[in-house]
């Protein structure tokens, strides 16, 4: 009778743990921005899709989202207090923290019309943004910032997540 050849134990890749939480960290901050979802009075789901409005993600919503995938960005709407502002050039940042390099900071950084239409309305004076809560649309991403000393460059960065905003009615 034929004897069946010697066949080494089959092993299973489990993912490692580290895989296992950022997976589930990644689902719970993805599940947390996106639109709710209409259900039947009897709990199944509507034959026919409804329309149910996006849900505006807050500051540490996007900055965490945008930290487990900072390449990719995170696109929706973002709705935060603004804590503190800034100017750089013809752009303003409006910010979530008082302290702009804090990591937890979302920064709208506005641009061209955006920038000039908001320095229209508040008549120059951005400290009446200050307590105000605004709502921005855009793309949040991972922007390096370079410090310099005396005008050069130096080794040293640190990153901000920013939702560019250009056009004036992507600010509300």
């Amino acid at each position: 009778m034929p004897t069946e050849p010697n066949r080494a134990p089959h092993r299973l890749q489990m993912p490692s743990m580290k895989t296992i939480i950022l997976g589930v960290g990644a689902s719970v901050v993805v599940a947390s921005c996106a639109p709710d979802v209409a259900f039947a009075q009897d709990g199944r789901a509507p034959s026919r899709p409804e329309y149910v409005e996006p849900r505006v993600c807050s500051a540490a919503e996007a900055v965490s989202e945008v930290a487990l995938s900072p390449t990719s960005g995170l696109a929706g709407q973002f709705a935060f207090i603004v804590r503190g502002w800034g100017r750089d050039g013809g752009r303003i940042f409006l910010n979530s923290q008082a302290d702009y390099r804090d990591a937890g900071t979302l920064t709208v950084a506005l641009s061209g019309p955006a920038a000039e239409a908001l320095a229209g309305q508040t008549g120059g004076s951005l400290d009446q943004l200050v307590g105000r809560t605004i709502v921005a649309t855009g793309v949040a991403r991972r922007v390096r910032i370079n410090l310099t000393y005396n005008g050069r460059a130096t080794e040293y960065f640190y990153f901000q997540t920013h939702v560019p905003v250009s056009r004036a009615n992507d600010l509300r």
